[in-house]
């Protein structure tokens, strides 16, 4: 597969299809004599497709209703191409259109990072690209995000109908298809202009921040300099790369067991600002790394290590084993998913290890900091145990970032530069995800020979060292694994400080009791996260007008200190990424209860009940919203179905492979594990979760 040698046209052309979802039930008689009605199979296929091509600034639109329609435009569009030469068609959200796509046309040059999450594709000289890849949010908000000169319908399309391609169109159901494809062509058009050449507009988001990096360090001829960093530093074994591979963790996301099921009044919240960005630009990083031959058995022997390689000035990666680990505090920190080998009488808090006579786990000198803090145990052992000297990040590299959150804090609250401070907070927050690319983990292919597979694709060390002899490679992969270490050790420090107080966090933001009692504790911490800053910029000898950020009004703002938030005038939480709120929204300027539930609708709040009080009360275990999304079944198959549709006419529907869109419920439950845990710890507000997972009679209260 290769898109590097393609010439291309500048034409911009979207692509949107409409599908129609369809269940076969069948009855299914039980022992008992009931009789339940179960699905049998499930069948999608599309009614109404539309291409849209942007010429000076008006919308062409060809619109078909089969696909043997869709083929013959691609076909002729494609006849037009001498050789070598391609025309790209957008696609938002190209995996969806591609599984029904692929029955109908020979698709190949198929480029995924995962099964069914497809951002490249080719049909003859036609290359599909995934504009929701690069713009990463829905058609409703990127037109409205990037200020488009057109808006997507909402709501005009009612999805339940069963609509065939023999079904009439009405012209509002026709505006709802072509305002997606004007959107895509608005938004290409845009990144056309930016870019000079739709060749050179990048495949993802994440693809956005490399340009840029890119571009800069080309400026100022240090990329060539920053990329023999990256050979240098980059592991030189497949042993390391797996190492740190294992040792890299996300954001600590965590709900103090003591407050499940709790609701808490006038929480305070305060969140790091560009957390990562901060890391990047304020800490070290490793550099070569040397294999010790030599384990750690001992705390005697950890002190002295700690003495010949400080954890401030050199970084560890290691496997460490522990006996008889407990936790010191209500706050959980390690993962048992990253738990390498684990006992079977542990204990676990959601998701997070309390205690185990016997653990195993690959850390980095922050990970082990942050274990002292929250557990005690009764041995230690370190083996394959490498050590790095840390430095400060490339004064190159480093300049782009602070130039990045400059243009955000300048633009923040400017009328008329909404669009360009949206795009650049979007690249501030980029920066660091381009740091942990796995290639020894990424990527599958699909099997263009059964025309339905999405196999793992096998990486090798040589892979990897091909990626890292890219010569536009411009950041090494320990950077992206100290940078959320670092950003956990920074929201660490204050929840070991609070203590029991200290009620929830999420990656960057805790959210606490005490009101001012910790205002004077807030102060002393971002005066020594301003002074890490002070003391890297010095080292880099940037100017204070390189590193000092004002925003439209004068006012100064701070890479990476904890900015007080509304607080909370109401809080009640269930575990991790499972929340509801009352606070006053300024824009509003009224009291708002809003939930943050994985899976759930955003509107979930409004299902709730009517008052506040209502809403906290029914945020409980066991909540359940029905048909509140959707669920995707990716089918396969060919056959032939006679099916009315919603107006009454029948018609034969050729179905092959789709994507069969279904209402799911969703609901709301803590897992028997956790229950089990929380059992005899708290008491829970709701009653009626002793009955639901024992029984009133075992549990009475």
């Amino acid at each position: 597969m290769s898109f590097l040698r393609r010439n291309y046209k500048q034409n911009i052309i979207s692509f949107d299809i409409e599908s129609t979802s369809y269940v076969e039930y069948k009855d299914v008689a039980h022992r008992d004599g009931t009789v339940t009605r179960e699905v049998e199979r499930k069948y999608a296929w599309m009614y109404l497709a539309d291409f849209c091509e942007y010429v000076a600034g008006t919308y062409h639109h060809f619109t078909v209703r089969n696909w043997k329609d869709v083929v013959a435009y691609l076909d002729r569009l494609s006849d037009f191409c001498a050789k070598g030469w391609y025309y790209v068609i957008w696609v938002h959200n190209l995996s969806f259109e591609f599984q029904f796509m692929k029955d109908y046309m020979k698709l190949t040059d198929v480029f995924c990072r995962k099964a069914h999450n497809v951002l490249k594709c080719t049909y003859r000289n036609i290359e599909f690209r995934d504009s929701l890849a690069l713009a990463n949010c829905k058609l409703e908000k990127l037109a409205k995000n990037e200020h488009l000169p057109v808006e997507k319908a909402v709501g005009d399309l009612d999805y339940n109908l069963i609509r065939t391609p023999t079904t009439p169109i009405t012209d509002k159901e026709m505006n709802y298809q072509r305002k997606d494809t004007e959107v895509v062509c608005a938004y290409i058009a845009k990144k056309k202009k930016e870019y000079k050449r739709i060749e050179n507009i990048p495949t993802t988001s994440t693809g956005e921040v490399r340009y840029l990096f890119i571009e800069e360090l080309s400026t100022t001829n240090s990329l060539k300099k920053i990329h023999s960093l990256v050979q240098l530093y980059s592991a030189q074994t497949i042993e390391l790369q797996n190492l740190l591979i294992s040792i890299y963790a996300g954001a600590y996301t965590h709900c103090n067991y003591l407050y499940i099921d709790q609701t808490l009044y006038n929480l305070k919240c305060r969140d790091i600002a560009s957390s990562y960005p901060y890391q990047m630009v304020a800490r070290k990083y490793p550099t070569i790394w040397y294999q010790l031959d030599f384990d750690v058995n001992s705390l005697s022997e950890l002190k002295k290590l700690s003495m010949n390689y400080p954890p401030d000035e050199y970084a560890w990666a290691c496997h460490a084993t522990f006996a008889n680990i407990r936790a010191k505090h209500c706050h959980n920190i390690l993962s048992l998913h990253k738990a390498k080998k684990i006992s079977d009488d542990n204990i676990v808090d959601n998701g997070r290890i309390v205690s185990a006579s016997y653990l195993e786990f690959d850390i980095n000198e922050i990970d082990l900091q942050n274990i002292c803090d929250f557990y005690d145990f009764d041995k230690i052992t370190l083996s394959s145990l490498h050590i790095s000297k840390k430095e400060y990040l490339p004064k190159e590299l480093v300049a782009v970032i602070l130039k990045l959150f400059k243009q955000k804090t300048a633009l923040k609250g400017v009328e008329g530069e909404e669009e360009n401070y949206m795009r650049s907070k979007n690249r501030i927050n980029g920066v660091y995800g381009s740091a942990v690319f796995n290639l020894l983990n990424s990527g599958v292919y699909f099997d263009e020979m059964s025309n339905m597979a999405f196999i793992k694709e096998e990486k090798t060390f040589a892979d990897y060292k091909k990626y890292i002899g890219n010569p536009k490679q411009y950041l090494w992969y320990s950077i992206g694994v100290w940078v959320t270490s670092y950003a956990r050790r920074q929201i660490l420090t204050p929840i070991k400080h609070m203590s029991e107080n200290a009620v929830y966090c999420d990656t960057d933001s805790v959210k606490y009791l005490g009101w001012k009692k910790y205002d004077r504790y807030w102060s002393v911490v971002n005066n020594n996260i301003k002074e890490n800053f002070l003391n890297a910029m010095k080292y880099h000898n940037f100017t204070e007008d390189e590193y000092r950020f004002f925003d439209k009004d004068g006012k100064e703002f701070f890479m990476g200190v904890f900015e007080e938030e509304p607080y909370y005038r109401t809080f009640k939480s269930l575990g991790s990424k499972r929340y509801i709120t009352e606070y006053f929204h300024p824009k509003k300027k009224k009291w708002v209860v809003e939930t943050t539930v994985a899976g759930a609708p955003k509107n979930m709040a409004d299902h709730l009940g009517e008052t506040t009080e209502e809403k906290f009360k029914n945020f409980k275990n066991n909540f359940k919203l029905s048909n509140c999304k959707l669920t995707h079944t990716y089918v396969e198959g060919r056959r032939n179905l006679i099916v009315t549709d919603y107006l009454g006419n029948v018609s034969i529907v050729d179905t092959r492979s789709g994507v069969c869109l279904t209402p799911a419920d969703f609901s709301m439950c803590l897992s028997d594990d956790f229950f089990d845990f929380l059992y005899g710890r708290i008491e829970f507000e709701d009653k009626n979760i002793y009955d639901y997972f024992f029984g009133q009679e075992k549990y009475e209260k």
